[in-house]
């Protein structure tokens, strides 16, 4: 996956990122959510599940002590 501030004929979806109080997302699944808890890389699993899935959503990444990032996802059709 390659991040990249222009849309080309094979993006999947556009991404905006504010920051946030909001509580963060956490995985449904516990094996999952215990990766997500302890690998800081494994954060973005909110985020990368709706790409993977192809969804519009918003996902509350674990980013600061006080703050938290949150990602807007529209997939590109």
């Amino acid at each position: 996956m390659v991040l990249a501030p222009e849309r080309s004929p094979s993006s999947i979806a556009s991404i905006a990122l504010t920051l946030t109080d909001e509580s963060y997302d956490k995985m449904s699944d516990p094996t999952l959510e215990t990766l997500r808890g302890a690998i800081p890389a494994a954060r973005s699993l909110p985020l990368l599940r709706l790409l993977a899935i192809g969804a519009r959503g918003r996902a509350i990444l674990d980013y600061l002590d006080v703050t938290r990032a949150a990602v807007q996802v529209e997939p590109c059709s």
